[in-house]
């Protein structure tokens, strides 16, 4: 079978191209900045500037988007014209091809779609509904926040900050998880699967975690001693507004570690023969190396 991945440079578009590969397919690799090293038909091209060219979508199966302005720092405008219409400009391409599935990789932030990030996110899904059917399956699958080896973004600052003594959080807030390589289980299963002409799935580890769990399970792959002291709630909001200032981003440092995010991976678990392997505190010592 053969198979579009795009984003093939990023956390979740490289692994997923080589667990492609690994598994036997016929890998056609979209990248912007760097080739990737997995195996297969490596294309370069800047979605903020250009389009594929439709040709190269002529045998393909499936198309796993995962291109996109992954962080929540970026403008509106380019979030609208990567995130959202060149994902739509994509899909449109892989139905005149003849592409049988269309997976496209959005957030969990297009639950609520309180950011620019997560209103892209969720207009891009509506309108991929639109566009489903006509021989085309489309699937939107919403990955909570993505840990694993090489972990890069929040959860790398977190480890970094955990290793040189930041004290722990209070018990608040939780939000979901799920691990890199489940996910790309899943993503497989789906491009390989009979689908109905639109679904849309959450996906997470099943687990809800506080940040004062990961900061713990961060300490202990580290082989810090103790549990650590805890500062108090208010010297959280402090530290928090005064890092807004000089950070980018439309949702409050404070929201992102103890707001409430939880979602069910329920709907996912009963239609697809999958469920998740790992936890976070199964590949913390991973994430640890190197940081």
């Amino acid at each position: 079978m053969m198979s579009l991945v795009t984003g093939a440079g990023g956390y979740i578009g490289s692994a997923l191209a080589a667990h492609l590969a690994n598994d036997g397919d016929e890998v056609l690799l979209h990248y912007l900045s760097r080739k990737p090293v997995t195996p297969g038909v490596a294309v370069q091209a800047d979605f903020r500037r250009e389009e594929l060219e439709s040709t190269l979508l002529d045998g393909v199966e499936t198309v796993y988007h995962c291109a996109g302005i992954a962080h929540q720092g970026a403008a509106a405008e380019d979030y609208q014209r990567v995130n959202h219409r060149a994902a739509l400009r994509l899909a449109e391409q892989a139905m005149a091809a003849g592409v049988r599935r269309f997976v496209f990789l959005s957030s969990v932030k297009a639950v609520a779609a309180a950011t620019a990030y997560g209103r892209f996110r969720k207009n891009t899904e509506q309108q991929l509904r639109q566009l489903a059917g006509r021989g085309m399956a489309v699937v939107c699958v919403r990955p909570a926040l993505v840990y694993g080896p090489g972990v890069p973004g929040n959860l790398a600052v977190l480890i970094r900050a955990v290793r040189y003594g930041l004290p722990l959080p209070p018990e608040l807030g939780a939000r979901s998880l799920v691990a890199r390589g489940d996910l790309l289980r899943l993503l497989r299963v789906m491009g390989s699967a009979e689908l109905p002409d639109y679904s849309l799935y959450e996906v997470t580890d099943g687990e809800c975690y506080s940040s004062r769990r990961l900061c713990l399970a961060i300490r202990q792959a580290l082989h810090k001693s103790g549990r650590g002291w805890t500062a108090p709630r208010a010297s959280w909001r402090l530290a928090c507004s005064l890092a807004d200032v000089f950070r980018a981003g439309d949702e409050p440092l404070y929201d992102k570690l103890f707001a409430e995010e939880c979602f069910s991976n329920q709907l996912v678990m009963d239609y697809f023969d999958w469920r998740p392997a790992y936890r976070f505190e199964d590949l913390a010592a991973q994430m640890v190396e190197g940081r």
